[in-house]
């Protein structure tokens, strides 16, 4: 008799193992499948927290996650409000409500969930496993305990309290880092074996790789809604330029072309008269008219750069050059210039932006070494294995380091107009054009010395700066 019923006995146990085994497969297959889905983060921590609670039938389940600076419940079911009002939060906080940090400057985690989640457990003490989970059948023993033989910071016992007798704290680690933990409560006693708490350490790996995954994707779906809304801003905003450039090129060019047009008659018809001082006001009526006009000019140019397609390619800079100088050579007939020109690379950019660049620093140079006797004006470049950082240097009259902040900007002008005439853009467009390109912009200069004015332009991969022999290119003296 006693041998048959040993015998059932062991069938029965066997049938109730084979159940457990299927149970824990048909969860973690649900586990995989939930993970997998392209669902949000808080969707599928709910729909894991119910499937274990359902299959396994603890009293209560949990997960905590990082979150800034400390790990809160991100999802529950089974524990009561007062618990979690007291339990959500481990960072141990200083008297003002920062948050305290360990020798190695980490943040300081409290309790049995805090020192789980901080990796310290020992895994000689048989309450720990070696995969780094503290579990227990009978958690009032820990009441029980030293403080000098307590592992744990700053015990709370809440569990113990709520009379949870079972408690399983397993890390949920994305590789090395432990993400967070699965918190499995019950009051019954006895509730766990070393095999169900492999099981879980084993379930609990998967779940944290997963979240990490998911969480990174639920960034990127925040960033890519953030980049949407902020180009639909920007659309907005584009849409707007260009009906204030609709309005600045016809509804104000029309009053100047007007001022223009009776300035230019009165000037005519004054012609033989005496009235000197009349003729005067007509041309600086004119003056004025033509100088608002580039300045429109000017500002529409502005407001276009990087609204436009900019089709870059390889272009012999020593090419553009050339183009530069020989467009603006004529205003330097009959001057002193001596040019030092380096050899210039290969560069990748898009040629008639970088060509404006190029003819407002040489126009720069030739403008304001204009009170020298003799102009000398360099033009170089200098290339490393990410960019390549070209300048224009010479003699002229300089500028005070203090204002070099003010050079790019715009209308904004280091000299009068009766000194060095101009409308303070060009360099604004400089640096917006080579920004364009990924590149930089700065000065240097001295009242008095001279100044050097440089940009920079990267190299994209597989382009190698390909000097090449300088050419003459001084324009006729």
């Amino acid at each position: 008799m006693t041998t048959l019923l040993n015998y059932f006995v062991a069938v029965f146990d066997n049938i109730n193992k084979r159940k457990q085994t299927e149970c824990r497969q048909a969860l973690s297959a649900e586990i995989h499948g939930i993970l997998n889905d392209p669902t949000d983060m808080d969707d599928a921590v709910n729909r894991i927290i119910t499937a274990i609670k359902r299959d396994m039938s603890f009293d209560a389940v949990g997960i905590r996650l990082h979150h800034g600076d400390d790990f809160p419940y991100v999802a529950q079911d089974g524990f009561s409000k007062e618990f979690l009002i007291e339990e959500n939060t481990l960072a141990v906080r200083n008297q003002n409500g920062g948050v305290c940090m360990d020798k190695d400057g980490t943040i300081s985690l409290e309790c049995t969930c805090g020192l789980v989640i901080s990796g310290q457990t020992d895994p000689a003490n048989p309450i720990f496993t070696q995969r780094g989970s503290f579990w227990t059948n009978e958690s009032f023993i820990l009441l029980d305990l030293p403080i000098d033989q307590d592992p744990r910071l700053h015990p709370r016992n809440r569990c113990i309290h709520e009379g949870f007798h079972s408690v399983a704290l397993i890390p949920l680690k994305a590789g090395y880092q432990i993400i967070g933990i699965l918190q499995l409560n019950d009051r019954l006693p006895d509730q766990f074996t070393p095999e169900l708490i492999s099981y879980f350490e084993d379930l609990g790996a998967v779940i944290g790789i997963a979240f990490s995954r998911k969480q990174a994707e639920d960034e990127l779906k925040k960033a890519k809604r953030l980049s949407d809304a902020l180009n639909l801003e920007l659309e907005v905003a584009n849409e707007y330029l260009e009906a204030f450039s609709y309005s600045v090129s016809h509804d104000l060019r029309a009053p100047l072309r007007h001022m223009t047009g009776f300035a230019k008659l009165l000037q005519k018809r004054m012609e033989g008269q005496k009235d000197e001082k009349s003729r005067q006001y007509a041309l600086l009526i004119s003056d004025a008219s033509s100088k608002m006009e580039r300045l429109i000019d000017d500002l529409l140019s502005y407001s276009r750069l990087g609204r436009e397609e900019m089709p870059k390619r390889e272009v012999k800079l020593s090419d553009l050059l050339k183009e530069s100088i020989d467009e603006i050579s004529e205003g330097a007939k009959g001057r002193a210039i001596a040019w030092k020109i380096g050899e210039l690379p290969t560069v990748y950019c898009e040629p008639s932006m970088l060509k404006l660049v190029l003819v407002n620093f040489i126009s720069n140079a030739l403008k304001f070494t204009s009170i020298r006797p003799k102009a000398e004006i360099e033009i170089d470049c200098n290339k490393s294995d990410s960019e390549v950082v070209c300048f224009v240097k010479d003699n002229g009259a300089g500028f005070d380091m203090k204002q070099v902040d003010r050079l790019f900007g715009v209308f904004q002008r280091l000299h009068t107009q009766n000194e060095f005439a101009g409308i303070g853009i060009g360099l604004a467009n400089v640096r917006r054009i080579i920004a364009l390109h990924g590149g930089r912009t700065w000065a240097e200069g001295a009242v008095g010395q001279g100044a050097t004015f440089y940009f920079s332009l990267p190299l994209p991969k597989g382009l190698i700066p390909n000097l090449l022999p300088s050419e003459n290119h001084s324009p006729q003296r």
